[in-house]
């Protein structure tokens, strides 16, 4: 092939590393890639269309420091390299190689720094240790918890109500301070007493101190309340005469808060002693080091004292105490504050650790509930009860805490700066942007939950990522966010569940949304195009997986916020979802499971078996935990107990049964032939009255008149209710009258009626020497310990003996007895499925069954074990003598076959239909309520709706009186099932019938087939087609054997040699999956209806037959359906972490936040090896997720360490904005002042990013984000970018500068931030601590003025510690020539000069604008200004400067401080290094030589007449449902649409009436629905301007591809892709392209460019970021903040050095773009602010004539529009302010404005209101106002548009995503 080299480039990299740059670029005419790379040089293969317009010049392989050629970018070529590498050469392009050649050392450590750390110490920099090296030591570290960090600097007052415990006088680090008065002083009296010239104070009796007599005004003796306390010195303390604290009586003690000073008063509190350490920051308080001497000392006083070496008196200061309460060591303490119990309960995360405590119950711990220390201060306040919020965390305290509303994010910034294990922070930091909460969750005043919540990525940050997502889905904080807690399942609440976390978890923190192979590219469908990961059914499916999660109860030791959000979830099983669920690829949930059917034989006494301890009685209690042989009771012992019948039973007339109305129990009575003596009231269960003829019946209660009598009354039912018909009662007497006529002779019979009593039942009691009792008593010297949960190592080999443990189906209870008290263990059963469709049997309950339909039957599957026995005679007749033989234990569950056997070995049978035996009770079967096998046969119904849908319909239902609507037909109660090729039966066919709403009821019939009915399969038919699980076959104790071969990575075993159903397959697994077999069943179930089938279903909750009467779960069912929650949970959690997307989806993340942007696939797929197979090298744990292992990948693999790869334009990154800040603070060293916490303030308002400030569950910023220009053509992206944007860069620029000319002072972060005024008024002043940057480049010389040498030397360890050594020559250049130049003799202070460095006295300039300091200024009207020693500051992009009072003539010079100019020459240097894009980007910038141009402006001809059109983005979804809402009066609409109708399908979302109001739309002939609507008062402005002909309402409106309707949409029409995901759809709205979804530009884009192509004057301007909606290919938006326009503090002082790195090209992507954006926003603003400036003067100017011209006609002056003050409202004045611009000031000519709002609050998973659409509405009242005032309201048209719609249903708590 044939090379030709046509250009040669040489790029300069100056500073400590020395790099040079060379670029060379060659033709390449063929396929063949001759040359590779070495070490530092880069080889870049390049593609350009040969027909213009086809596309731009892309890298689309390259080859770097020797190796192999790699294809790269989003064409990325297909390099195959063998002798040579070859590519497929595409004669429609032409290629060159671009040659790039590195000479010199890269800062390598400096690098991986930067990408591991929040900043770089200098004295890291050392080259010394390795990637491999440092790395290691890492990981290491023990991890820093967040949530630990903050409660060791809890060190909160102590209040009268808060109850818990106290650092006590007596105590070691018991809290001293010298001064008189605390916080907890306030509410208490004092007494003053005025003696010899001063006053005395006491508090509670006890002489405090004096003061001098003027200190208190007014000079009066008595009795005051401490009103409100300063505690720091000079503060007033307020008091209030006569103990009250009103207004009227209020008297100052001007002296401040005095020190204790005991010379001139007796003192009568205890005086203590001991050694104390001052506490840092907080002068005047002490801490004890020991515990004082105490002897005989009552601490629960007021006033104690401690005098300290050196006679210092100080005084106690009682404060909380928290206890130490981690999962390794749980509290036992059982008081916390407000007196709540600290216990932590038992959660999947902690339960390893449990311990019992006495009053408590379980303390399980938490992680990083550390015990709080004293030492630290208490620097973050604690969140109290209201009643003593206030005072006890005041930042009225003297250690200056933190404002409690504020303080979430502190502990992340102090920790990035201070703590050790920075990659684990940095990591963590990473993950929580992946996986976000917000900042207002209803606990605003809580910050332990977020660092809690932290602490999930803190610890894990190493660990797996699947541990991430379980505590993730677990987090009260995150079900909170993502509004899954109290998600209900649809039988709770008649609401679907909300699909708000179901979706983001598969979207945001798993698998994304479309698939992808292991190096990221994309898995095309069979059509060659994006395949997406899930679908809407998907979404809804997994909605119910869901359902169920709620916080726990409150507890002590932490803050008190209500919920609890520290601790894990519970899973409530009753609002479970029940049903099946599919997956994600075709197949269900559960799959792979084993079926609870196939549990082997002694499951529970195997290794693995697992109980959990219940307590001193078992989960069910009465009737269960003992229940002794019954005997015959002596209620009829001194009676007669033979009656004859006179008159037929009846009901009595004033009970329930003859009165409905009546709240009396029902009541039933007969006649009798004779008077009988008085007898007791018996009031026992168990009695019958037996007949003549052997017929019996039980009564609940005998009720006899204890005067005797001929009437007897008694109780059938053990209450009255009113499910129980009138037609019941009839039928209970009928059974009564027919068994016994009048005439009959009764027989009055206690239990048992006949033979010989049984012996007792008791719960199962394994014997005190077996295995069992062994591992569950966990004997220590002291007797049995019983933890909490006990897992089995070993097997638990039942004793000959023990007919329980070697006969039982499963064990439910398990009894320890030890010395004769008795502890109860529940039997957890393994994960395991059911089927959901079965041949099944029906199980029966004891429920005083007078009739068929109260027998509480339900249609269980027989083969599980879910109900006890009782057998019957062959004449039907219950066996009750010989329970013994049929019940081993109390609750004994058995399956079907198990109760038939047992039955049979005593010659009975199992009995049949429930109307035709007798009772059934705990007595004839295992237990009160126990259910029982029926020997009758029923078959699941299945309901087939159109889509598909089933549902599950117990035949016996519809007989019940408790009937269980999760079971009933047409109902939302269903699941999707796996349909077989020919889809679900469409019409009526044999054994369906068709419902009313069109469904198909059909009868099933089970088919079970072997999946492989032949010969054993491969590994991956195995794993592609079998998808029962299984226990491994030596479970089944010999009944499996292996068909050989009996080696390999599939093994069959059989049970009678040959394959079948019940054979089982063993498919071995990957280490990292765990290594060995995974088993399944040889079985598929396949459901037959209608003509076609589906797969059966695999369920982990219980379904039908497993409640306790038919309607309610007991106890037992209960904790195993909760477990069965979480095994569900479990299951669709690995589902997701099992995806084959979520390895390179999190690779590639974690690649794009710690390294580049771009990451090769060969990249990817390296760091998703690393985390598939859980090893990189020898890191790692070797599992599948190893975070470890991943991010070594990440950071040790060859594209983040390659220095030569920074020369890659595409390679690198932005760096986010809170990372400068920390690692400016870190690497230079901030300290604060006297040690308090840094306090980075309101950063999200400052630079657009903070922890816990994401604006919305995608983060900070877009991760597909693609700026405009040279980065959108290489297809590259720059998620950072999308906060490299003014105003936010402005922020962080304007801080920074601050940062460094200032230090962090009580003005907050950079001079623009919003926050410090109000900061001011929560806090007193100086209340954030002041701090500075201590690092000296100079490393101290400062006896000499620095040489030119001495500045480069200081400018490269600048580069080194925060550019890595990449600071290219022209931006040095550029700082250099800013700097002034020192010779060794000088002896004045050029920068106390003027321009030239000239000695001048002034300067003639008018408003300081390029002034130096020392100059002396004039303003415009002439006044003398004197320039700030730092160079004139802009409050708002005003210059100012103080007023000079000195001297005419001022010397301008003075005598020059080497110190000082070394000192100003670092800050110099700093504040442009800071605006560097080397400081914002991490590749070499590689300047190009050649000035950026600048875009054409706009035309200015003006002439076009002006229009505007604002968009405001309701983000998040807006349900317009609840704003135009049909009639009352069905006349006015077409069908049979009403409000009523509406308020059917709405329900709990739909508004009420009384909030909406009529509006007409037209008469009939208009194409409406109706004509007339109700509007919401919400937009009560809105339907004004409807009203008035100035607003439309555009229905049914949203993104489409192609006209749909809903027919069209259930088949192929193409609709636009992820229909409910926010980030997909908000773009696709402002594109307007939703088929293509990488449109480069938005629909008002667009626009703009046409109107620009026409010469129409056209400008856009977006709020805070550029929306996507206004990006256009040549019109650049204005980005506009809440106040206005911001601008560069430091542009006026530093433009030619700032203009020379903004205007200078670069060859790195990432500073092209930050250079571009610098330049075009520094230059836009500053013309927009003095026009908005020069306007705001005319304004001022106008509005005074006007006064004038008023008063002198006697008129007044229409008032100014008010906006208020919203985020709406200052968006829509701005807008209005920037549209007076219109016709004249320099860049603001216009023709057309486009106006892009934003309005957040609109996802209303969670609520039914909506205040963001109330506050729209108020200020577009007044923005119309304004509009009309400036006579432009016609020319404006104002347009809200939103991602999506809504549901018209409610979820229960809100609505969901709708098309």
């Amino acid at each position: 092939m044939a090379w030709t080299i046509h250009s040669l480039l040489a790029l300069g990299v100056t500073g400590a590393a020395g790099l040079s740059v060379a670029r060379t670029r060659s033709d390449q005419t063929d396929g063949t890639l001759a040359v590779t790379s070495r070490e530092g040089v880069l080889l870049r293969l390049l593609r350009t269309p040969k027909e213009a317009g086809d596309g731009h010049e892309l890298a689309v392989a390259r080859s770097y420091d020797g190796h192999a050629w790699e294809g790269t970018g989003i064409a990325a070529a297909e390099v195959t390299c063998d002798q040579q590498c070859t590519f497929d050469y595409d004669e429609a392009f032409t290629y060159a190689v671009e040659t790039t050649t590195i000479s010199g050392k890269a800062h390598e450590h400096a690098r991986l720094l930067a990408q591991g750390t929040f900043g770089a110490h200098a004295g890291e920099l050392e080259e010394g240790v390795s990637a491999e090296e440092w790395f290691r030591a890492q990981v290491g570290l023990p991890p820093s918890l967040s949530f630990e960090y903050i409660r060791q600097r809890q060190n909160a007052q102590w209040m009268d109500g808060m109850g818990g415990a106290t650092f006590g006088p007596c105590d070691v680090h018991s809290r001293w301070h010298r001064f008189a008065f605390s916080i907890a002083d306030e509410g208490r009296d004092i007494e003053v007493n005025l003696e010899g010239g001063a006053f005395h104070i006491s508090l509670d009796g006890v002489f405090l101190t004096t003061v001098p007599k003027d200190a208190l005004k007014p000079a009066l003796s008595g009795t005051y309340e401490v009103c409100r306390v300063i505690e720091r010195g000079g503060y007033e303390i307020v008091l209030g005469k006569d103990s009250d604290c009103d207004s009227s009586n209020l008297v100052k003690l001007t002296s401040g808060n005095p020190i204790l000073d005991h010379a001139g008063g007796a003192v009568t509190a205890p005086v203590l002693s001991a050694e104390v350490v001052g506490l840092e920051g907080v002068p005047g308080v002490v801490i004890a080091t020991e515990a004082p001497n105490c002897a005989d000392v009552d601490d629960t006083k007021v006033v104690y004292f401690l005098q300290a070496d050196g006679g210092a008196i100080y005084r106690f200061n009682r404060r909380v105490k928290l206890f130490a309460n981690t999962p390794e060591a749980p509290a036992s303490e059982t008081k916390g504050l407000l007196d709540r119990c600290p216990a932590a309960a038992p959660t999947p995360f902690n339960a390893a650790h449990c311990m019992r405590t006495e009053g408590c119950g379980w303390s399980c711990g938490f992680r990083g509930e550390v015990a709080n220390d004293p030492r630290k201060g208490h620097r973050y306040a604690l969140d109290f009860d209201d009643r003593v919020q206030d005072r006890a965390d005041s930042v009225r305290d003297m250690d200056w805490p933190q404002h409690i509303l504020y303080q979430k994010s502190l502990p992340l910034h102090n920790m990035a700066l201070t703590v050790d294990d920075q990659l684990r922070l940095r990591v963590a930091w990473a993950l929580v942007q992946r996986i976000p909460i917000a900042e207002d969750l209803g606990v605003r005043s809580s910050s332990s939950p977020y660092a809690a919540y932290f602490d999930i990525f803190i610890s894990h940050a190493f660990g797996n990522y699947r541990d991430i997502l379980k505590e993730v889905s677990y987090s009260p904080l995150m079900g909170q966010y993502l509004s899954y807690r109290r998600n209900y399942a649809y039988v709770v609440n008649d609401q679907l569940p909300d699909q708000n976390y179901a979706r983001e978890i598969m979207q945001l923190f798993s698998i994304g949304l479309y698939k992808m192979h292991m190096d990221g590219s994309p898995d095309l469908g069979a059509s060659g195009e994006d395949e997406q990961t899930y679908t809407v059914k998907d979404i809804v499916t997994m909605s119910r997986a869901w359902t169920g999660f709620d916080t726990r109860g409150r507890r002590g030791n932490t803050e008190t916020a209500s919920p609890n959000y520290w601790d894990a979830m519970a899973i409530n099983p009753e609002h479970r979802d029940v049903f099946p669920k599919t997956d994600l690829t075709g197949g269900y949930i559960g799959d792979g499971y084993p079926l609870c059917s196939t549990l082997p034989p002694k499951h529970f006494a195997r290794p693995g078996a697992t109980y959990v301890y219940a307590g001193t009685s078992s989960l069910d209690r009465n009737g269960y935990d003992e229940y002794p042989a019954p005997v015959a009771k002596d209620c009829f012992a001194d009676v007669a107990v033979t009656v004859k019948v006179a008159k037929p039973a009846a009901c009595v007339s004033w009970t329930h049964c003859g009165n409905r109305d009546s709240t009396s129990q029902a009541r039933f009575q007969i006649e009798l032939e004779s008077e009988q003596p008085a007898w007791p009231s018996c009031m026992e269960p168990e009695q019958y009255f037996v007949g003549e003829d052997g017929q019996s019946m039980q009564i609940y209660a005998l009720l006899q008149n204890k005067q005797g009598g001929k009437r007897m009354q008694f109780w059938m039912l053990q209450s009255a209710s009113d499910a129980v018909t009138q037609e019941d009662y009839d039928a209970m007497l009928e059974e009564f009258n027919t068994k016994f006529p009048v005439g009959t002779t009764l027989t009055l019979h206690n239990s048992p009626v006949v033979g010989d009593a049984p012996p007792a039942l008791e719960q199962y009691a394994p014997p005190a020497d077996s295995a069992l009792y062994s591992a569950l008593c966990a004997a220590d010297a002291n007797g049995c310990t019983y933890p909490h949960t006990v897992t089995l190592d070993d097997e638990a080999a039942c004793q000959p003996e023990d007919a329980m443990c070697n006969a039982a189906d499963t064990l439910t209870t398990v009894k320890v007895v030890e010395g004769g008290a008795a502890h109860y263990y529940t039997y957890a059963r393994p994960p395991c499925v059911r089927l959901a469709v079965y041949d099944g049997k029906v199980s029966s309950w004891k429920k005083n069954k007078y009739k068929a339909v109260d027998s509480y039957a339900q249609c269980a599957d027989p083969s599980v074990a879910m109900a006890g026995a009782v057998c019957c005679d062959k004449a039907g007749h219950v066996e009750q003598a010989t329970k013994a033989q049929h019940c081993h234990s109390l609750g004994e569950l058995m399956t079907f076959a198990t109760a038939a056997a047992r039955c049979e070995a005593q010659g009975a049978a199992v009995c049949a239909a429930a109307g035709r035996m007798e009772p059934i009770d705990h007595h004839s079967a295992c237990g009160d309520s126990a259910a029982a096998w029926l020997d009758e046969a029923c078959v699941v119904k299945v309901q087939v709706s159109r889509g598909g849908l089933v549902n599950l319909v117990d035949p016996l239902n519809e007989k019940r009186s408790y009937p269980d609507k999760k079971f009933d037909k047409s109902t939302e109660n269903n699941f999707y099932p796996v349909w077989a090729a020919a889809g679900p039966p469409t019409e009526a066919a044999q054994g369906c019938a068709t419902e009313e709403d069109g469904s198909l009821l059909c009868d099933a019939t089970i088919e079970e087939v072997p999946v492989f009915p032949d010969a054993a399969p491969s590994k991956a038919q195995a794993e592609g087609q079998l998808r029962i699980g299984a226990f491994p076959p030596d479970a089944y104790e010999g009944e499996y054997t292996c068909m050989p071969p009996c080696t390999g990575e599939v093994q069959v075993y059989t049970r009678g040699g040959g394959m079948d159903a019940a054979s089982i397959i063993g498919v071995q697994q990957a280490p990292s999956r765990g290594g060995g077999m995974k088993w399944y069943l040889n079985r598929e179930s396949r459901v037959h209806v209608g003509g076609t089938h589906f797969r059966n279903a695999p369920a982990f909750m219980p379904l039908m037959g497993e409640a306790a009467n038919g309607k309610d779960w007991s106890k037992l069912t209960e904790f195993a359906a909760a477990r069965a929650a979480a095994h569900e949970t479990d299951a669709v959690l690995d589902h997701l972490f099992y995806h084959q997307n979520t390895a390179p989806f999190v690779a590639r993340y974690l690649i794009q936040r710690l390294v580049t942007s771009n990451p090769s696939p060969r990249y990817i797929k390296v760091a998703a090896t690393a985390f598939a197979t859980g090893t990189y090298g020898s890191h790692g744990s070797g599992r599948y997720g190893c975070l470890e292992a991943t991010v070594a990948a990440v950071l040790l693999d060859r594209e983040a360490r390659s220095a030569t790869l920074d020369a890659d334009p595409g390679h690198g990154k932005t760096q986010e904005p809170l990372l400068k800040v920390l690692q400016v603070m870190r690497s230079l060293e901030f300290r604060t002042r006297v040690g308090q916490e840094v306090n980075l303030f309101a950063m999200q308002d400052a630079i657009g990013q903070d922890a816990w400030y994401s604006p919305s569950v995608f983060g900070y910023y877009s991760e597909d984000y693609s700026p405009k220009g040279a980065m959108q053509r290489a297809g590259h992206v720059s998620p950072e970018a999308d906060l490299v944007q003014a105003p936010a860069l402005f922020g962080l620029i304007n801080g920074l500068t601050a940062l460094v000319k200032e230090g962090l002072t009580s003005d907050g972060f950079g001079a623009s931030a919003v926050a410090p005024n109000a900061m001011k008024r929560w806090m007193a002043p100086g209340n954030l601590p002041d701090g500075t940057l201590t690092f000296d480049p100079f490393e101290g010389a400062a006896d000499s003025m620095p040489t030119p040498a001495e500045v480069s030397d200081m400018i490269d360890k600048l580069d080194a510690l925060l550019l890595q050594g990449r600071l290219s020559a022209a931006t040095k250049k550029a700082i250099t020539d800013a700097l002034p130049v020192y010779d060794a003799g000088q002896t004045q202070d050029p920068l106390a000069c003027g321009d030239g460095f000239k000695l001048e006295t002034h300067c003639s300039k008018l408003n300081c604008e390029g002034c130096r300091a020392g100059d002396l200024c004039r303003s415009k009207t002439s006044r003398r200004l004197w320039v700030p020693p730092n160079g004139c500051k802009r409050v708002r992009g005003k210059p100012y400067a103080a007023r000079f009072d000195g001297e005419d003539d001022v010397p301008c010079c003075a005598k020059v401080d080497p110190a000082k100019a070394r000192a100003d020459l670092v800050k110099l240097t700093l504040e442009l290094l800071l605006v560097a894009p080397e400081f914002h980007t991490t590749n070499l910038r590689l300047p190009t030589g050649t000035k950026r141009e600048e875009k054409d402006a706009s035309p200015k001809d003006g002439e076009k007449g002006y229009k505007a059109v604002v968009v405001v983005l309701l983000q998040g979804g807006a349900d317009s449902w609840s704003w135009l809402v049909p009639p009352e009066d069905s006349g006015k609409c077409k069908g049979d649409l009403s409000y009523k109708h509406y308020q059917d399908v709405r329900d709990l979302a739909a508004p009420a009436t009384k909030n909406l109001k009529n509006v007409k739309v037209g008469d009939a002939s208009h194409e409406q629905p109706c004509s007339e609507f109700l509007v919401n008062d919400d937009i009560m402005n809105i339907r004004e301007m409807f009203e008035l002909g100035q607003a439309s309402f555009f229905a049914n409106v949203g993104n489409l591809v192609e006209p749909v309707d809903k027919e069209t949409m259930k088949g192929d029409a193409e609709l636009p892709p992820h229909l409910f995901a926010h980030n997909v759809q908000q773009k696709h709205m402002q594109s307007m392209h939703a088929q293509n979804r990488g449109a480069s530009y938005g629909v008002a884009g667009r626009m703009a460019d046409a109107l620009r192509r026409y010469e129409v004057g056209t400008n856009m301007y977006s709020f805070r970021s550029f929306h996507h909606m206004a990006f256009a290919e040549n019109v650049d938006a204005t980005l506009l903040s809440l106040e206005g326009v911001d601008t560069l503090e430091s542009y006026g002082t530093h433009k030619g050095a700032i203009d020379a790195m903004a205007e200078g090209g670069s060859g790195s992507l990432f500073a092209e773009n930050y250079g571009s954006i610098l330049q075009t926003a520094v230059g836009v603003s500053e013309r927009l602010q003095e026009d908005l400036e020069a306007q705001h003067v005319q304004d001022q100017a106008d509005e005074k004539r006007k006064k004038k011209e008023a008063k002198a006609a006697g008129t007044k002056v229409e008032a100014k529009v008010e906006f208020p003050d919203t985020k709406s409202g200052k968006q829509l004045d701005i807008v209005s302010q920037v549209i007076k611009l219109r016709d004249g000031k320099k860049e603001r000519l216009a023709d057309r404005d486009v106006f892009v709002l934003e309005l957040g609050g609109f996802d209303a998973h969670n609520r039914f209101d909506n205040p963001s659409i109330v506050e729209l509405d108020a200020a577009l009242a007044k923005f119309r106002l304004e509009m009309i005032a400036q006579g432009e309201w016609e020319n404006v048209v104002l347009l809200g548009v939103s991602d999506f719609g809504r549901t018209l249903t409610s979820n229960g708590k809100g609505t969901d995503h709708a098309w």
